[in-house]
Protein backbone atom coordinates (compact mmCIF):
# COMPACT_ATOMS: atom_id res chain seq x y z
CA UNK A 1 0.00 0.00 0.00
CA UNK A 2 1.46 3.38 -1.01
CA UNK A 3 2.05 5.46 2.10
CA UNK A 4 4.01 8.36 3.51
CA UNK A 5 4.67 10.51 6.55
CA UNK A 6 4.61 14.19 7.37
CA UNK A 7 7.03 14.62 10.28
CA UNK A 8 6.62 17.68 12.49
CA UNK A 9 9.89 18.45 14.24
CA UNK A 10 9.70 20.50 17.36
CA UNK A 11 12.22 23.38 17.33
CA UNK A 12 12.94 26.09 19.93
CA UNK A 13 11.44 29.56 19.86
CA UNK A 14 13.67 32.31 18.49
CA UNK A 15 11.41 35.01 19.92
CA UNK A 16 8.19 34.84 21.93
CA UNK A 17 6.30 34.63 18.62
CA UNK A 18 8.63 32.84 16.18
CA UNK A 19 10.50 29.53 16.13
CA UNK A 20 13.72 28.76 14.25
CA UNK A 21 11.78 26.94 11.49
CA UNK A 22 12.53 29.54 8.79
CA UNK A 23 16.21 29.69 9.76
CA UNK A 24 16.48 25.92 9.42
CA UNK A 25 14.81 25.95 6.01
CA UNK A 26 17.05 28.78 4.78
CA UNK A 27 20.12 26.92 6.01
CA UNK A 28 18.97 23.71 4.33
CA UNK A 29 18.59 25.53 1.01
CA UNK A 30 22.24 26.52 1.14
CA UNK A 31 23.43 22.97 1.76
CA UNK A 32 25.19 21.11 -1.06
CA UNK A 33 25.23 17.32 -0.83
CA UNK A 34 28.52 15.49 -0.56
CA UNK A 35 30.16 13.99 -3.67
CA UNK A 36 29.36 12.24 -5.89
CA UNK A 37 26.01 14.12 -5.82
CA UNK A 38 27.46 17.62 -5.23
CA UNK A 39 24.11 19.36 -5.77
CA UNK A 40 21.69 21.29 -3.53
CA UNK A 41 19.47 19.06 -1.41
CA UNK A 42 16.39 20.90 -2.77
CA UNK A 43 15.29 20.64 -6.40
CA UNK A 44 15.65 23.94 -8.25
CA UNK A 45 13.35 25.81 -10.65
CA UNK A 46 13.95 27.91 -13.78
CA UNK A 47 14.14 31.13 -11.76
CA UNK A 48 17.22 29.93 -9.90
CA UNK A 49 15.23 29.41 -6.74
CA UNK A 50 14.31 26.29 -4.83
CA UNK A 51 11.14 24.23 -4.73
CA UNK A 52 9.99 22.58 -1.50
CA UNK A 53 10.87 19.17 -2.93
CA UNK A 54 14.01 17.33 -1.90
CA UNK A 55 16.39 15.27 -3.98
CA UNK A 56 14.96 12.06 -2.48
CA UNK A 57 11.44 12.99 -3.66
CA UNK A 58 10.18 14.18 -0.27
CA UNK A 59 9.56 17.75 0.91
CA UNK A 60 10.83 20.13 3.59
CA UNK A 61 8.75 23.18 4.50
CA UNK A 62 7.34 25.33 7.27
CA UNK A 63 3.84 24.95 8.66
CA UNK A 64 1.46 26.90 10.92
CA UNK A 65 2.52 30.46 10.25
CA UNK A 66 2.19 32.97 13.09
CA UNK A 67 2.69 35.82 10.61
CA UNK A 68 3.46 36.17 6.89
CA UNK A 69 6.80 34.52 6.15
CA UNK A 70 7.10 32.84 9.55
CA UNK A 71 6.37 29.29 10.66
CA UNK A 72 5.91 27.49 13.92
CA UNK A 73 6.81 24.00 12.67
CA UNK A 74 9.77 22.65 10.71
CA UNK A 75 8.34 19.74 8.72
CA UNK A 76 9.82 17.03 6.52
CA UNK A 77 7.71 14.67 4.40
CA UNK A 78 8.90 11.35 3.07
CA UNK A 79 8.45 10.55 -0.63
CA UNK A 80 5.67 8.17 -1.60
CA UNK A 81 6.71 4.71 -0.36
CA UNK A 82 5.23 1.46 -1.62
CA UNK A 83 5.29 -0.30 1.75
CA UNK A 84 6.20 0.07 5.43
CA UNK A 85 9.78 -1.08 4.87
CA UNK A 86 10.51 1.75 2.43
CA UNK A 87 8.67 4.17 4.67
CA UNK A 88 10.84 3.25 7.65
CA UNK A 89 13.99 3.92 5.64
CA UNK A 90 12.80 7.36 4.51
CA UNK A 91 11.57 8.15 8.01
CA UNK A 92 15.16 7.74 9.20
CA UNK A 93 16.39 9.78 6.23
CA UNK A 94 14.03 12.59 7.29
CA UNK A 95 15.67 12.60 10.71
CA UNK A 96 19.06 13.04 9.05
CA UNK A 97 17.75 15.83 6.82
CA UNK A 98 16.63 17.69 9.94
CA UNK A 99 20.08 17.13 11.42
CA UNK A 100 21.70 18.46 8.21
CA UNK A 101 19.59 21.62 8.53
CA UNK A 102 20.69 22.07 12.14
CA UNK A 103 24.37 21.46 11.34
CA UNK A 104 24.27 23.84 8.36
CA UNK A 105 22.62 26.58 10.43
CA UNK A 106 25.35 26.16 13.03
CA UNK A 107 28.06 26.43 10.38
CA UNK A 108 26.50 29.59 8.97
CA UNK A 109 25.50 31.39 12.15
CA UNK A 110 27.14 29.69 15.11
CA UNK A 111 23.67 29.04 16.57
CA UNK A 112 22.86 25.43 17.46
CA UNK A 113 19.15 24.69 17.02
CA UNK A 114 18.01 21.22 18.03
CA UNK A 115 15.21 19.38 16.20
CA UNK A 116 13.00 17.12 18.31
CA UNK A 117 11.06 14.20 16.87
CA UNK A 118 8.51 14.45 19.60
CA UNK A 119 4.76 14.16 20.14
CA UNK A 120 4.14 17.43 21.93
CA UNK A 121 5.93 20.72 22.46
CA UNK A 122 5.85 22.98 25.48
CA UNK A 123 6.89 26.57 26.03
CA UNK A 124 6.75 29.06 28.87
CA UNK A 125 4.19 31.83 28.42
CA UNK A 126 4.65 35.41 29.61
CA UNK A 127 3.00 34.58 32.94
CA UNK A 128 5.40 31.65 33.51
CA UNK A 129 2.88 28.87 32.89
CA UNK A 130 3.46 26.01 30.49
CA UNK A 131 1.71 25.98 27.14
CA UNK A 132 1.45 22.63 25.36
CA UNK A 133 0.90 22.04 21.66
CA UNK A 134 1.08 18.99 19.44
CA UNK A 135 3.88 17.71 17.27
CA UNK A 136 4.17 14.24 15.81
CA UNK A 137 3.46 12.30 12.66
CA UNK A 138 0.72 12.51 10.06
CA UNK A 139 0.52 9.14 8.35
CA UNK A 140 -0.98 8.99 4.86
CA UNK A 141 -2.22 5.87 3.07
CA UNK A 142 -3.54 5.65 -0.47
CA UNK A 143 -6.74 3.60 -0.18
CA UNK A 144 -9.55 2.58 -2.48
CA UNK A 145 -12.07 5.42 -2.13
CA UNK A 146 -15.17 3.30 -2.69
CA UNK A 147 -14.30 0.33 -0.50
CA UNK A 148 -12.61 2.04 2.45
CA UNK A 149 -14.21 5.43 3.03
CA UNK A 150 -17.68 3.95 3.51
CA UNK A 151 -16.30 1.56 6.16
CA UNK A 152 -14.05 3.85 8.20
CA UNK A 153 -15.94 2.96 11.38
CA UNK A 154 -14.01 -0.34 11.29
CA UNK A 155 -10.73 1.55 11.61
CA UNK A 156 -11.61 3.55 14.74
CA UNK A 157 -11.39 0.75 17.38
CA UNK A 158 -7.95 -0.11 15.99
CA UNK A 159 -6.73 3.51 16.12
CA UNK A 160 -8.06 3.78 19.67
CA UNK A 161 -5.91 0.94 21.01
CA UNK A 162 -2.93 0.61 18.64
CA UNK A 163 -0.81 2.88 20.84
CA UNK A 164 -0.06 -0.16 23.02
CA UNK A 165 2.33 -1.40 20.33
CA UNK A 166 3.32 1.80 18.50
CA UNK A 167 3.18 4.61 21.06
CA UNK A 168 6.44 6.53 21.42
CA UNK A 169 6.04 7.42 25.10
CA UNK A 170 6.77 10.73 26.78
CA UNK A 171 5.75 13.15 29.51
CA UNK A 172 2.71 15.35 29.80
CA UNK A 173 2.38 17.58 32.86
CA UNK A 174 5.02 15.52 34.67
CA UNK A 175 3.38 12.16 34.02
CA UNK A 176 4.74 9.41 31.79
CA UNK A 177 2.20 8.38 29.15
CA UNK A 178 2.24 5.78 26.37
CA UNK A 179 1.34 8.16 23.56
CA UNK A 180 1.23 11.89 24.41
CA UNK A 181 -0.50 12.68 21.11
CA UNK A 182 -3.69 10.92 22.27
CA UNK A 183 -4.27 13.53 24.95
CA UNK A 184 -4.98 16.18 22.31
CA UNK A 185 -7.68 14.36 20.32
CA UNK A 186 -10.93 16.33 20.09
CA UNK A 187 -12.75 14.60 17.23
CA UNK A 188 -12.75 11.24 15.49
CA UNK A 189 -13.06 12.77 12.00
CA UNK A 190 -12.49 16.33 10.82
CA UNK A 191 -11.28 18.18 7.76
CA UNK A 192 -9.29 20.80 9.68
CA UNK A 193 -6.43 18.96 11.31
CA UNK A 194 -4.93 21.79 13.37
CA UNK A 195 -8.17 23.33 14.58
CA UNK A 196 -10.20 20.24 15.36
CA UNK A 197 -7.46 17.68 16.26
CA UNK A 198 -9.08 14.50 14.90
CA UNK A 199 -7.92 10.89 14.82
CA UNK A 200 -8.47 10.89 11.06
CA UNK A 201 -8.22 13.93 8.81
CA UNK A 202 -10.69 14.04 5.93
CA UNK A 203 -9.17 16.69 3.68
CA UNK A 204 -9.82 15.26 0.23
CA UNK A 205 -6.51 15.61 -1.60
CA UNK A 206 -5.59 12.25 -3.14
CA UNK A 207 -2.66 13.59 -5.20
CA UNK A 208 -3.56 10.67 -7.45
CA UNK A 209 -6.40 9.32 -9.54
CA UNK A 210 -9.80 10.06 -7.96
CA UNK A 211 -10.50 6.38 -7.43
CA UNK A 212 -8.07 6.68 -4.52
CA UNK A 213 -8.34 8.56 -1.24
CA UNK A 214 -5.26 9.79 0.61
CA UNK A 215 -6.25 8.86 4.16
CA UNK A 216 -4.68 10.95 6.95
CA UNK A 217 -4.08 9.31 10.33
CA UNK A 218 -3.03 12.22 12.52
CA UNK A 219 -2.96 10.93 16.12
CA UNK A 220 0.53 9.49 15.73
CA UNK A 221 3.78 9.91 17.65
CA UNK A 222 7.20 10.45 16.13
CA UNK A 223 9.27 7.37 17.02
CA UNK A 224 13.05 7.04 16.82
CA UNK A 225 13.03 3.24 17.03
CA UNK A 226 12.92 1.67 13.56
CA UNK A 227 10.86 -1.35 14.58
CA UNK A 228 8.17 0.83 16.15
CA UNK A 229 7.76 2.81 12.93
CA UNK A 230 7.84 -0.37 10.84
CA UNK A 231 5.17 -2.07 12.97
CA UNK A 232 2.91 0.99 13.05
CA UNK A 233 3.01 1.41 9.28
CA UNK A 234 2.78 -2.30 8.47
CA UNK A 235 -0.12 -3.21 10.73
CA UNK A 236 -2.09 -0.05 9.91
CA UNK A 237 -1.68 -0.74 6.18
CA UNK A 238 -2.81 -4.35 6.70
CA UNK A 239 -5.90 -3.19 8.61
CA UNK A 240 -6.78 -0.77 5.82
CA UNK A 241 -6.22 -3.49 3.25
CA UNK A 242 -8.49 -5.82 5.21
CA UNK A 243 -11.20 -3.15 5.16
CA UNK A 244 -10.61 -2.65 1.43
CA UNK A 245 -10.93 -6.38 0.75
CA UNK A 246 -13.99 -6.86 2.97
CA UNK A 247 -12.13 -9.15 5.40
CA UNK A 248 -13.02 -7.17 8.51
CA UNK A 249 -16.67 -7.08 9.37
CA UNK A 250 -17.51 -7.76 13.01
CA UNK A 251 -15.36 -5.40 15.08
CA UNK A 252 -17.23 -4.25 18.20
CA UNK A 253 -17.91 -0.54 18.47
CA UNK A 254 -15.87 1.23 21.17
CA UNK A 255 -17.90 3.53 23.40
CA UNK A 256 -16.34 7.00 23.36
CA UNK A 257 -13.10 6.21 21.48
CA UNK A 258 -11.56 9.59 22.32
CA UNK A 259 -11.88 9.07 26.05
CA UNK A 260 -10.79 5.43 25.72
CA UNK A 261 -7.61 6.44 23.88
CA UNK A 262 -6.78 8.96 26.60
CA UNK A 263 -7.34 6.44 29.39
CA UNK A 264 -5.09 3.86 27.72
CA UNK A 265 -2.23 6.31 27.28
CA UNK A 266 -2.17 7.11 31.00
CA UNK A 267 -1.78 3.43 31.99
CA UNK A 268 1.77 2.19 31.23
CA UNK A 269 1.22 -0.67 33.69
CA UNK A 270 -0.76 -2.59 31.06
CA UNK A 271 -4.24 -2.29 32.54
CA UNK A 272 -5.91 -1.46 29.23
CA UNK A 273 -9.64 -2.06 28.98
CA UNK A 274 -12.17 -0.30 26.77
CA UNK A 275 -15.94 -0.18 26.95
CA UNK A 276 -17.69 -1.66 23.93
CA UNK A 277 -21.28 -1.85 22.76
CA UNK A 278 -23.61 -4.10 24.73
CA UNK A 279 -22.38 -2.87 28.11
CA UNK A 280 -19.21 -5.00 27.91
CA UNK A 281 -15.51 -4.31 28.30
CA UNK A 282 -12.58 -5.81 26.42
CA UNK A 283 -8.82 -5.62 26.85
CA UNK A 284 -7.03 -3.56 24.23
CA UNK A 285 -4.76 -6.48 23.34
CA UNK A 286 -7.75 -8.81 23.05
CA UNK A 287 -9.47 -6.39 20.69
CA UNK A 288 -6.40 -6.52 18.46
CA UNK A 289 -5.78 -10.28 18.73
CA UNK A 290 -9.41 -11.42 18.45
CA UNK A 291 -10.67 -9.15 15.68
CA UNK A 292 -7.86 -7.50 13.71
CA UNK A 293 -5.22 -10.23 13.83
CA UNK A 294 -7.46 -12.96 12.30
CA UNK A 295 -8.39 -10.64 9.44
CA UNK A 296 -4.71 -9.87 8.81
CA UNK A 297 -3.89 -13.58 8.80
CA UNK A 298 -6.65 -14.13 6.25
CA UNK A 299 -5.18 -11.30 4.17
CA UNK A 300 -1.84 -13.11 4.19
CA UNK A 301 -3.57 -16.25 2.92
CA UNK A 302 -5.08 -14.32 0.01
CA UNK A 303 -2.00 -12.37 -1.06
CA UNK A 304 1.66 -13.19 -1.48
CA UNK A 305 3.69 -11.93 1.48
CA UNK A 306 7.40 -11.13 1.36
CA UNK A 307 9.87 -11.71 4.19
CA UNK A 308 9.25 -8.27 5.67
CA UNK A 309 5.49 -8.73 5.72
CA UNK A 310 6.14 -11.99 7.57
CA UNK A 311 8.51 -10.20 9.94
CA UNK A 312 5.88 -7.55 10.71
CA UNK A 313 3.22 -10.18 11.43
CA UNK A 314 5.57 -12.25 13.59
CA UNK A 315 6.64 -9.19 15.57
CA UNK A 316 3.04 -8.06 15.99
CA UNK A 317 2.10 -11.46 17.42
CA UNK A 318 5.11 -11.35 19.75
CA UNK A 319 4.12 -7.93 21.04
CA UNK A 320 0.52 -8.96 21.69
CA UNK A 321 1.61 -12.20 23.38
CA UNK A 322 4.08 -10.43 25.69
CA UNK A 323 1.63 -7.69 26.60
CA UNK A 324 -1.20 -10.13 27.24
CA UNK A 325 1.16 -12.16 29.46
CA UNK A 326 2.22 -9.09 31.42
CA UNK A 327 5.82 -9.32 30.16
CA UNK A 328 5.84 -5.75 28.89
CA UNK A 329 9.51 -4.99 29.56
CA UNK A 330 10.55 -7.86 27.27
CA UNK A 331 9.53 -5.54 24.40
CA UNK A 332 11.97 -2.75 25.22
CA UNK A 333 13.98 -3.64 22.10
CA UNK A 334 11.16 -2.92 19.65
CA UNK A 335 8.34 -0.81 21.16
CA UNK A 336 9.46 2.73 21.84
CA UNK A 337 7.14 3.64 24.67
CA UNK A 338 8.40 0.59 26.56
CA UNK A 339 12.03 1.49 25.74
CA UNK A 340 11.47 4.92 27.26
CA UNK A 341 9.54 3.51 30.21
CA UNK A 342 12.47 1.26 31.12
CA UNK A 343 15.11 3.96 30.59
CA UNK A 344 13.31 6.94 32.10
CA UNK A 345 10.91 5.51 34.67
CA UNK A 346 12.50 2.27 35.86
CA UNK A 347 16.26 2.93 35.54
CA UNK A 348 16.63 6.71 35.33
CA UNK A 349 19.32 6.88 38.02
CA UNK A 350 21.37 4.16 36.28
CA UNK A 351 21.54 6.09 33.02
CA UNK A 352 21.47 9.76 34.03
CA UNK A 353 23.01 12.06 36.62
CA UNK A 354 20.70 14.94 37.41
CA UNK A 355 20.61 17.34 40.32
CA UNK A 356 17.29 18.98 40.93
CA UNK A 357 13.68 18.01 40.39
CA UNK A 358 13.58 14.38 39.21
CA UNK A 359 10.56 14.88 36.98
CA UNK A 360 12.19 17.82 35.22
CA UNK A 361 15.27 15.65 34.80
CA UNK A 362 13.23 12.90 33.17
CA UNK A 363 11.53 15.40 30.84
CA UNK A 364 14.93 16.81 29.87
CA UNK A 365 16.27 13.28 29.21
CA UNK A 366 13.19 12.49 27.12
CA UNK A 367 13.77 15.63 25.05
CA UNK A 368 17.41 14.67 24.54
CA UNK A 369 16.33 11.18 23.43
CA UNK A 370 13.97 12.64 20.81
CA UNK A 371 16.51 15.17 19.49
CA UNK A 372 17.75 13.97 16.09
CA UNK A 373 20.57 16.48 16.55
CA UNK A 374 21.90 14.63 19.63
CA UNK A 375 23.49 11.17 19.90
CA UNK A 376 21.65 9.88 22.96
CA UNK A 377 19.20 7.67 21.07
CA UNK A 378 21.98 6.11 18.98
CA UNK A 379 23.91 5.34 22.17
CA UNK A 380 20.89 3.53 23.61
CA UNK A 381 20.36 1.80 20.26
CA UNK A 382 23.82 0.27 20.56
CA UNK A 383 23.84 -0.38 24.31
CA UNK A 384 20.37 -1.94 24.53
CA UNK A 385 20.43 -3.72 21.16
CA UNK A 386 17.33 -1.96 19.86
CA UNK A 387 16.03 -3.64 16.71
CA UNK A 388 17.10 -2.10 13.41
CA UNK A 389 16.17 -2.74 9.80
CA UNK A 390 18.63 -0.34 8.13
CA UNK A 391 22.21 0.71 8.71
CA UNK A 392 23.81 4.13 8.45
CA UNK A 393 24.91 3.70 4.82
CA UNK A 394 21.38 2.76 3.72
CA UNK A 395 19.91 5.80 5.44
CA UNK A 396 22.55 8.03 3.84
CA UNK A 397 21.58 6.65 0.42
CA UNK A 398 17.91 7.52 1.09
CA UNK A 399 18.79 11.17 1.76
CA UNK A 400 19.84 11.62 -1.89
CA UNK A 401 17.81 8.98 -3.76
CA UNK A 402 14.05 8.45 -4.21
CA UNK A 403 12.55 4.95 -3.98
CA UNK A 404 13.31 2.86 -7.08
CA UNK A 405 10.59 2.66 -9.76
CA UNK A 406 8.48 5.28 -8.02
CA UNK A 407 6.67 8.46 -8.94
CA UNK A 408 9.14 10.25 -6.67
CA UNK A 409 11.97 9.06 -8.91
CA UNK A 410 10.10 10.37 -11.97
CA UNK A 411 9.56 13.72 -10.24
CA UNK A 412 13.26 14.12 -9.45
CA UNK A 413 14.39 12.99 -12.91
CA UNK A 414 12.04 15.42 -14.68
CA UNK A 415 13.03 18.28 -12.38
CA UNK A 416 16.71 17.70 -13.09
CA UNK A 417 16.20 17.27 -16.82
CA UNK A 418 14.07 20.40 -17.26
CA UNK A 419 15.58 22.57 -14.52
CA UNK A 420 15.97 25.57 -16.85
CA UNK A 421 12.29 25.37 -17.89
CA UNK A 422 10.74 24.21 -14.60
CA UNK A 423 7.99 26.42 -13.17
CA UNK A 424 6.87 24.34 -10.18
CA UNK A 425 6.42 20.82 -8.78
CA UNK A 426 3.61 19.18 -6.83
CA UNK A 427 3.10 15.61 -5.67
CA UNK A 428 1.09 14.67 -8.75
CA UNK A 429 2.24 17.12 -11.43
CA UNK A 430 5.12 19.15 -12.74
CA UNK A 431 4.78 22.51 -14.54
CA UNK A 432 7.15 23.21 -17.45
CA UNK A 433 6.95 26.42 -19.51
CA UNK A 434 3.43 27.08 -18.30
CA UNK A 435 2.22 23.57 -19.19
CA UNK A 436 1.20 21.02 -16.57
CA UNK A 437 2.36 17.42 -16.85
CA UNK A 438 0.10 15.19 -14.73
CA UNK A 439 1.50 12.16 -12.90
CA UNK A 440 -1.56 10.65 -11.22
CA UNK A 441 -0.48 7.01 -11.11
CA UNK A 442 1.90 5.79 -8.43
CA UNK A 443 2.66 2.37 -9.91
CA UNK A 444 4.69 1.45 -12.96
CA UNK A 445 7.39 4.12 -12.95
CA UNK A 446 10.15 2.10 -14.57
CA UNK A 447 13.22 3.82 -16.00
CA UNK A 448 11.79 3.16 -19.46
CA UNK A 449 8.50 4.87 -18.65
CA UNK A 450 10.27 7.86 -17.08
CA UNK A 451 12.47 8.26 -20.16
CA UNK A 452 9.41 8.04 -22.42
CA UNK A 453 7.76 10.86 -20.45
CA UNK A 454 10.91 12.97 -20.75
CA UNK A 455 10.97 12.49 -24.51
CA UNK A 456 7.26 13.32 -24.71
CA UNK A 457 7.85 16.59 -22.84
CA UNK A 458 10.74 17.49 -25.14
CA UNK A 459 8.60 16.80 -28.20
CA UNK A 460 5.33 18.44 -27.13
CA UNK A 461 6.34 21.21 -24.71
CA UNK A 462 9.90 22.26 -25.45
CA UNK A 463 9.62 22.19 -29.23
CA UNK A 464 10.12 25.68 -30.65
Amino acid sequence: MWQGEEIEFGVPYKTSETTYAVDLLDALQSYVLDPPVSMPIFLQNSRGGFTQFLRNGGRAYGDIGTAPGTYDIFEVSTPECRNALELTLYDKAAEQIAKIASDQLYRLSGVRVHCYKTSIARARTDDGSLKYSTRGIHEVYLVDRKNVMSRLDLLIPYLTVRQVFCGAGGYYRGRFVISPRQLFIKNIFAEKIFDEWPMVGLRDEPHADRRFYRLHVVNSDGARLQMTTFLRQSITAYVLKCIEEGLLGDVPKVINPIQAAKLITTCPDGDWEVDIEGGKTIKATELLSSYYLPAIEKLFENFEADQYDKLALTEFKRVLDKEESGLIEDLADSVEWITKFVILEKDFENYFEYQGDVIEGKVAADNQYTAVTENLFEEFEEELGLKRLFNEDQVKWAITNPPPNSRAKARVKLADTFKNDLDDISWSSIAIRGRTVLMLELDGWSDERINELIEDVKKNILVV
